[in-house]
Formats: structure tokens, C-alpha cells, sequence
């Protein structure tokens, strides 16, 4: 379930969704201390639409990052000091 409220979180970098996760959180736990149970569930949708947000991010590199290692089938390895192939000398990951 997404919070109605929550803004568009496409428009984000990464350290500003895990800030605003974190800022949130610190809220939440606030909410919790006063016994504000309506706030404790509306910060617990915002801050899902956060995980969500990153969780998505994180699938979307991870699939590319497989694709790309696709399609490459020389060399499996990456040179760990400049991230290159060394059959094709392309970036490995994108």
C-alpha cells in the first residue's frame, strides 16, 4: 500500500532517499515514544514507499549489471583496478 502523500521519489538521488528514509525513521521512532498510533502508521507507509523506492533501484542495477556481464563471453573477469574487460576493453558495468 503507497502513502497518497508521497512524493516522486524517481527524482531522487540514492543519499537522498536513504536521508530522507532516515530522517523519517528518526520520526517514526518519535511517534512511537508519544504513542501517536495514526502518525506511527502514516510514517510506516511513507517510509515502505522509501524501501520500495531503493529496493527497485538496487534490482534494476543488479539486472543490468547481469545483462551487461552477458554479453561478454570471453572474459568473465574485470580488471579490479579500472573496472575494464580485458577481451574488449569495455567498461564492465555500466
Amino acid at each position: 500500500m503507497s502513502h497518497p502523500l508521497t512524493p516522486d521519489l524517481s527524482k531522487l538521488t540514492d543519499e537522498e532517499l536513504y536521508t530522507k528514509r532516515n530522517e523519517l525513521t528518526n520520526r517514526l521512532n518519535y511517534a512511537y515514544r508519544i504513542g501517536s498510533g495514526d502518525m506511527v502508521h502514516q510514517l510506516q507507509l511513507v517510509i515502505m514507499d522509501y524501501g520500495m523506492e531503493i529496493e527497485q533501484r538496487k534490482y534494476q542495477e543488479a539486472v543490468g549489471q547481469l545483462e551487461y556481464a552477458k554479453t561478454c563471453v570471453r572474459s568473465p573477469q574485470v580488471c579490479p583496478h579500472c573496472g575494464y574487460c580485458p577481451c574488449c576493453g569495455r567498461p564492465r558495468y555500466p
